[in-house]
């Protein structure tokens, strides 16, 4: 597995939100060891959105639990999804029931990752919806420049 310590998402900044902190801390591990530079770990939903409150700038990314105390999963998301409508959000569970998945991406989620999980199936989510996103976006801003120049003729 290459270091993505040269490529731009190295500079991605992720929030982990994990309730069970020798879960939570494997997860900050496998990110460091991918090549993740900016990594904040917190153990509940309720954690999470005071993070995200306090943070400078919006994360690059979201890993979650989906059952935790306080403020879970789904409530996150929600929550998220009204001030961060395009933030990559990646469900972490050992839930793997078709029901549940369906529920998380009713919410928003757009990755879902079974407990237990190799540092390649981080890493490869990770790059598959950040770059996603970030390919709609392109394609959208090009749609839309590509009208205005259209209607300017």
């Amino acid at each position: 597995m290459d270091n993505i310590q040269s490529s731009p998402l190295a500079k991605l900044r992720i929030l982990v939100v994990e309730d069970i902190d020798t879960t939570r801390f494997t997860i900050v591990a496998m990110l460091k060891q991918i090549g993740f530079k900016y990594v904040t770990d917190v153990a509940d939903g309720r954690e999470a959105l005071e993070a995200m409150d306090a943070a400078p700038t919006p994360f690059d990314v979201i890993i979650s639990d989906w059952n935790m105390p306080h403020v879970d999963g789904a409530e996150l998301i929600r929550d998220i999804r009204t001030v961060y409508p395009k933030i990559p959000f990646i469900m972490v569970t050992g839930r793997r029931d078709a029901g549940s998945v369906q529920d998380a991406q009713r919410l928003g989620v757009n990755a879902y990752l079974g407990k237990p999980f190799t540092v390649e199936d981080l890493r490869h989510k990770i790059e598959t919806v950040y770059n996603d996103i970030h390919s709609k976006a392109s394609r959208a801003h090009l749609e839309t420049n590509s009208g205005l120049h259209k209607s300017d003729k």
